[in-house]
C-alpha cells in the first residue's frame, strides 16, 4: 500500500502530489487537499486519476496531439516539392554514376589492367 497526498484544480485534476510506500513515507510538511491510501498500480498511474466528490476516480487522459498541423496542399507547394525531388534525383543519379566509374576503375586495377 501507498500513502498519497494531493492537490487538485477546480475540475478535480491532480496538480501536485506527495507520497510513498506506507512503511517509509513521512507525513508532508505542508497541507494538501486530499489524502488516500492506494495500491501500487494506482500509485504509479496517478496521472490518470481525478478527484471527484472526494473520491479518487480513474479517468485516463487522451494523448495530446503535439505535432503542428500541416499547411494545406496547393499547386505551388506541389510544384516546389516536385522541383526539390527532381533536384535530389539528379544528385543521386550523378552520385551513382561516379560510384559506377569508381567501381570500374577498381575492377581494372584488381584484374591487372592498371590505369
Amino acid at each position: 500500500m501507498y500513502k498519497i497526498w494531493l492537490n487538485t484544480d477546480a475540475e478535480g485534476n491532480i496538480i501536485e502530489t506527495y507520497g510513498g510506500f506506507v512503511e517509509f513515507v513521512l507525513p508532508p510538511d505542508k497541507e494538501y487537499d486530499y489524502f488516500f491510501e492506494v495500491d501500487g498500480k494506482t500509485f504509479k498511474d496517478i496521472g490518470n486519476y481525478q478527484v471527484i466528490d472526494g473520491d479518487l476516480v480513474y479517468s485516463p487522459k487522451e494523448p495530446e496531439d503535439t505535432e503542428p498541423p500541416l499547411p494545406p496542399t496547393t499547386l505551388e507547394s506541389l510544384a516546389e516539392e516536385n522541383k526539390e525531388l527532381k533536384s535530389r534525383l539528379e544528385l543521386a543519379e550523378k552520385e551513382n554514376q561516379m560510384n559506377a566509374f569508381a567501381i570500374m576503375e577498381l575492377a581494372e586495377i584488381i584484374l591487372g589492367g592498371g590505369m
